[in-house]
């Protein structure tokens, strides 16, 4: 049976590789995603514009 990482892995898929190369460009979200994945940390954050979609 294939496990779940290996599938993922395997597969060719662009938004994985996209979120992948993310995480190794900037440090502080694969720190921030870390900890809120992990750790279960909180993250607040401020909106800077409030409009219509």
């Amino acid at each position: 049976m294939i496990c779940a990482e290996d599938w993922i892995l395997s597969e060719d898929n662009t938004l994985f590789r996209s979120v992948t190369a993310k995480l190794q460009n900037y440090p502080e979200l694969k720190a921030s995603l870390h900890d809120i994945l992990m750790e279960g940390s909180k993250l607040s954050y401020k909106v800077l514009f409030e409009g219509t979609v």
